[in-house]
């Protein structure tokens, strides 16, 4: 799984549970308690720039 492996890079923190924010126009949506469908997603924090770089390899390799 995806989030497994972005779990394991070292320098980044994948917070556990699901996010909503304004600015997650392209993320996935779901419903929660309301009408309209919202989006979600995991926050992630980078330590450095090369913990973002291991991400960017991560997210490309799929």
């Amino acid at each position: 799984m995806l989030l497994e492996a972005l779990e394991a890079i070292h320098g980044l923190a994948v917070k556990s549970g699901l996010r909503h924010h304004s600015n997650l126009r392209r993320f996935p949506k779901r419903r929660n308690n309301g009408v309209a469908e919202i989006t979600f997603g995991h926050p992630v924090g980078c330590s450095d720039i090369s913990a973002f770089e291991r991400l960017l390899q991560t997210l490309i390799a799929g």
